[in-house]
């Protein structure tokens, strides 16, 4: 369909459409100037607040994960002179467990955790490493690789204190995941908890599928041995 044509005259005739949006927000923006000024404002401040955060937070966590290192360096010094590591333990107790509290949810301050419960395990404060790998268990939920290797640990610290029904399960859940590479150790360490509970089935059950499953693993040699004389 033809369009009728316009004449440059009309065209000035009609007032610009951008000039006159243009000219309505100006008076909206006059009329409206406390409102737009507090609202300018509040963004300001939701912006300078929410850098100002990340900016501590990141100076938090680089603190956190400086401090977890000195520990591990301190406890490496302190078994070098030869402490024992319960003395080893007793020195570092008091600043891991600053850095956990202070930092909480810091990256520094879960490997910390981790890195307490360990020493409480070489120290035989098997209790104490309980709970800290329990409270680890939560801090790696969304990490599964480091999840089965506290979980590995935490079997470990039950199997300390002799609570070999909640050890069994630690290492049981680890038998069951997906991942088979912390396998075979836990299915060995089965073996010995299903011995040291009587229960000498179970602990050739263990052992037999050590050898049919992981022949290749370093557990698979002394599985063979064990068999043979159970």
């Amino acid at each position: 369909m033809a369009r009728k044509k316009v004449t440059r005259k009309q065209l000035l005739k009609e007032p610009d459409e951008f000039l006159t949006l243009s000219a309505k927000t100006i008076q909206w923006a006059r009329a409206n100037s406390r409102q737009l000024s507090w609202t300018v404002a509040a963004i300001l401040l939701v912006a300078i607040v929410f850098s100002a955060v990340r900016f501590f937070s990141a100076r938090a966590e680089a603190r956190s994960l400086a401090l977890y290192d000195q520990q591990r360096s301190a406890y490496q010094q302190l078994l070098k002179k030869d402490a024992t590591p319960e003395k080893a333990w007793e020195q570092l107790k008091p600043s891991l467990e600053e850095i956990i509290q202070k930092y909480n949810g810091k990256n520094g301050a879960k490997m910390a955790t981790v890195f307490y419960a360990d020493i409480s395990y070489r120290a035989g404060k098997y209790d104490q490493a309980v709970k800290l790998y329990r409270q680890a268990l939560d801090d790696y939920r969304e990490e599964p690789v480091i999840h089965d290797l506290v979980v590995i640990s935490l079997a470990y610290a039950y199997a300390g204190k002799k609570d070999y029904p909640s050890a069994e399960k630690y290492f049981q859940q680890i038998v069951d995941g997906a991942r088979p590479t912390l396998k075979p150790e836990a299915l060995f360490n089965l073996a010995i908890v299903y011995a040291q509970s009587g229960d000498g089935a179970k602990e050739k059950e263990a052992l037999q599928k050590i050898v049919a499953e992981f022949d290749n693993s370093v557990y698979a040699p002394v599985a063979r041995e064990k068999l043979a004389v159970l």
